[in-house]
């Protein structure tokens, strides 16, 4: 029930511990199938530094230890194609400093850059079960983040970025508890990249609700 009213699985307690590491403790084999199948992480440290694959290596049930390695595998897997997005980014942005190349080079490149990230990103989100922001929504938001610290007045966006289903509770605690509106705003856009593909629109239409139609615009046009 918790899980289907969007509640964040992987939220740590004051231990640094998730559901899974619990469950994975008290050997509760039908919790840890549901949270496997709602995608939660495998890869958590809690406060003492142990993993849920450490924790299940001293179970005595054959059954949690076969789940946990299994869940391990796949994810250690994709970590290769993740960490080729990251470094295609990294690419993406150094293209246009190079001085070597003509705008004719530059647009070959970065277009062939894009098509590869999207591929990635395919195999990541089918392999993780997860949604996650465009390439391009997710860059944009990048290229534009200073200009986006300056203008937005992010107090206004939590309720119906919240009401949208792209904050949760935790996020808007942890986005008030910034100091000052910059800050708040540095919060909420590194939030917000990891909240899906919906995210980017939704906070178009926020802004646009929010008498911030000169912040919205920076982001489409």
């Amino acid at each position: 029930m918790l899980i289907a009213r969007g509640i964040d699985i992987d939220a740590q307690d004051s231990r640094g511990k998730t559901a899974l590491h619990y469950a994975v403790e008290s050997q509760c084999v039908s919790l840890i199938k549901t949270l496997l199948k709602n995608k939660v992480s495998v890869e958590i440290r809690d406060k003492t530094d142990k993993t849920v694959e450490e924790i299940a290596k001293h179970s005595s049930n054959a059954e949690v230890i076969r789940l946990i390695e299994r869940a391990v595998d796949k994810s250690s897997r994709l970590l290769p194609y993740e960490d080729t997005l990251v470094h295609l980014e990294t690419v993406f942005d150094s293209v246009d400093t190079d001085g070597e190349l003509t705008n004719e080079q530059k647009f070959q490149i970065k277009s062939q850059i894009e098509a590869l990230e999207k591929s990635l990103q395919r195999i990541i989100t089918q392999g993780r079960g997860t949604d996650m922001m465009p390439i391009e929504h997710k860059r944009t938001l990048n290229n534009k983040h200073n200009e986006l610290c300056e203008e937005m007045m992010p107090h206004f966006l939590l309720s119906p970025l919240e009401k949208k289903g792209v904050l949760l509770a935790d996020d808007v605690t942890a986005i008030t508890g910034e100091k000052s509106r910059t800050l708040m705003c540095v919060k909420l856009l590194e939030i917000i990249q990891f909240r899906g593909s919906n995210a980017f629109p939704c906070l178009i239409k926020a802004l646009d609700e929010t008498n911030q139609a000169h912040v919205s615009k920076l982001l489409i046009s």
